[in-house]
């Protein structure tokens, strides 16, 4: 219960916050999933592509409607890890990570389309 309490702020993406600051709240939320779970492979995989990831959600978020996805994934992975729900939560990662997919792709449309103006 003390791991899901401190995982609880990091679940939430504010409308108020900046780009940055969505980006490190969004970095240290999976961070955190990755030390509850206890999943050393994975805390070091995500550690040491931080710089990484950091990047892609500066740019995912720059697409419009993205930041509003993304807070709604991270409410139902949030809530299925609270419910302790194993395989609920698997579900919204996957969904998420192809939610992700998507916001990246809709970068590339939106770079090219700023390129051309």
């Amino acid at each position: 219960q003390e791991e899901i309490e401190v995982l609880r702020p990091l679940s939430d993406l504010p409308l108020t916050d900046t780009i940055d600051q969505h980006v490190e709240r969004d970095t240290n939320f999976h961070l955190a999933i990755a030390r509850i779970t206890k999943n050393t492979v994975l805390q070091i995989v995500l550690s040491s592509i931080s710089d990484l990831l950091r990047e892609g959600r500066r740019r995912s978020f720059h697409v419009p409607g993205e930041l509003a996805d993304a807070r709604e994934w991270h409410k139902k992975i949030f809530s299925a890890i609270e419910k302790h729900d194993v395989e609920g939560a698997r579900r919204a990662m996957v969904e998420h990570m192809s939610q992700v997919q998507r916001s990246l792709d809709g970068y590339k449309t939106v770079i090219h389309h700023d390129e051309r103006q």
